[in-house]
């Protein structure tokens, strides 16, 4: 009977962050750390770890817990490699413990942890969270995960770790069923130094070729201008913004308009401090040409401005707090897929998801 209440107490708390719209954005968002860093590449490690279902699907049996959540925590341990030994000494398929273990021993003592947990915390995004965290820290907390993650002072690798499992559970179900999909995606992760052509591949984003594109696009308003205010918005608009094109410079001082959403929001949260100077918006594929010829860091391949879902603020902060308080705004709103972000020389360069106001929303609702 104990054992049948525990199950129903499992299915009844295995409401993860997911369930409040956040879960599969931040799966997206934390799934580039395993596309860059898994031995051997993120395919191969998704198929190592798939030669462990069996093994998972007894160590779960009966106990609530899925076996692709298990694989997940595989994953993210240990690639699917029994024998490795991590940080502190810790061994095998889940590093549960310095002691070695067979790994249906350690999946077995990996599934009983997780309930335990979930006996002291109540819900089991935050049981699988307590793996690294602890469940000290959690035992308090009676909302979701994501509630803890966004207002948490804590910070470092295992405040992630519930998303890093959630984005090995998408890695390994793209595997099993779309390794086409699952190849693309990695040929797009690696392309720059942050997931922004993931947000909006080239075959499928429109780019303003010239300026007479953008003119249009500004009349159709599929462009908005950046409001000058700076007053209200706390976004300053270089002087220098569109220097290539001097008679034409308003033009580019425009973005789509959920580009300029998340721009408003980051001012917003930065209305404490100095403002925030932009340095760059739209360009066309000329400009582009242009700035590559004075400009080292622009880029001769796709640049994510000739879309409009990209700007640059220069990274120059009138204090350690406001330098800290911009790049916490940039981590929750990447955490949620928003947008993805490159720290350039003297500007961060910002991609903004074409869905972001939604995921901004959703961001505020656990806040």
């Amino acid at each position: 009977m104990r054992r049948l209440l525990l199950v129903l107490c499992l299915a009844l708390a295995a409401v993860p962050a997911a369930s409040a719209g956040i879960g599969s954005d931040a799966a997206r968002s934390f799934g580039r750390g395993l596309f860059l860093s898994s031995p051997g590449g993120v395919v191969a490690t998704a198929a190592r770890v798939s030669s462990w279902h069996r093994l998972a699907v007894r160590a779960t049996r009966g106990s609530g817990i899925s076996p692709a959540l298990l694989e997940g925590m595989i994953f993210v341990e240990s690639s699917g490699r029994p024998q490795i030994v991590g940080l502190g000494g810790h061994w095998g398929l889940t590093q549960l413990s310095t002691r070695r273990m067979r790994p249906a021993v350690q999946l077995r003592a990996t599934v009983r942890r997780l309930e335990h947990a979930l006996r002291a915390l109540g819900r089991l995004d935050l049981a699988v969270a307590s793996y690294h965290l602890g469940v000290g820290p959690l035992r308090r907390m009676r909302r979701s995960y994501a509630s803890f993650y966004f207002r948490t002072p804590i910070q470092g690798p295992a405040v992630d770790y519930y998303w890093k499992v959630l984005a090995a559970e998408r890695v390994l179900r793209l595997y099993r069923h779309d390794r086409a999909a699952l190849r693309y995606e990695q040929r797009l992760q690696v392309k720059k130094n942050s997931a922004e052509e993931v947000l909006h591949p080239r075959p499928s984003t429109l780019q303003f070729r010239t300026r007479a594109a953008i003119a249009r696009a500004v009349r159709a308003q599929v462009l908005v201008p950046i409001p000058r205010d700076w007053r209200r918005t706390h976004i300053r608009v270089s002087p220098l913004l569109g220097q290539l094109a001097p008679r034409h410079r308003r033009l580019y001082a425009s973005l789509r308009p959920v580009a300029l959403h998340i721009l408003l929001y980051i001012g917003h949260e930065l209305r404490a401090y100095r403002p925030l100077l932009l340095t760059s918006a739209v360009r066309d594929d000329e400009y582009q040409r242009r700035l590559t010829q004075i400009n080292p860091v622009a880029t001769r391949a796709y640049s994510m401005h000739t879309t409009g879902y990209a700007f640059d603020i220069l990274r120059s902060f009138h204090s350690g707090a406001q330098k800290r308080t911009f790049f916490r705004v940039l981590e929750r709103l990447q955490a949620v897929n928003a947008i993805a972000y490159i720290p350039e020389f003297a500007a961060m360069h910002i991609a903004v998801a074409s869905d972001a106001p939604a995921k901004l929303a959703l961001l505020r609702s656990v806040e």
